[in-house]
């Protein structure tokens, strides 16, 4: 299992997901926030539930089944005023390699 949160209340996010050959390039500036994990997924399937708003299963596929490494990076948008209201929000990024070790 994979949880991703922030230390705000986020009420609009965006997940992008990647499938890579090898260790995925990174740029640290772009995601200020990262961490590489070692993942277990015996169908090859990432499955993605939201808590409140539910799950969804076969969200992604990686080519084969087993260990992969995940490199999970996440930023938080500058709130940008709307009509007197800030709305939050942020990017998660996850990439998947195959675990070689």
């Amino acid at each position: 299992m994979l949880y991703i949160g922030s230390a705000e209340d986020i009420l609009n996010a965006r997940l992008r997901l990647e499938a890579w050959d090898g260790p995925a390039p990174v740029e640290a500036d772009d995601w200020p926030s990262t961490q590489e994990l070692l993942l277990d997924l015996p169908s090859g399937r990432f499955l993605v539930d939201e808590i409140a708003a539910g799950g969804k299963s076969d969200v992604f596929r990686l080519w084969q089944a087993g260990k992969w490494r995940a490199r999970v990076g996440w930023r938080e948008n500058i709130p940008v005023p709307d009509d007197g209201f800030a709305r939050p929000g942020g990017w998660a990024l996850v990439q998947f390699w195959p675990d070689m070790g």
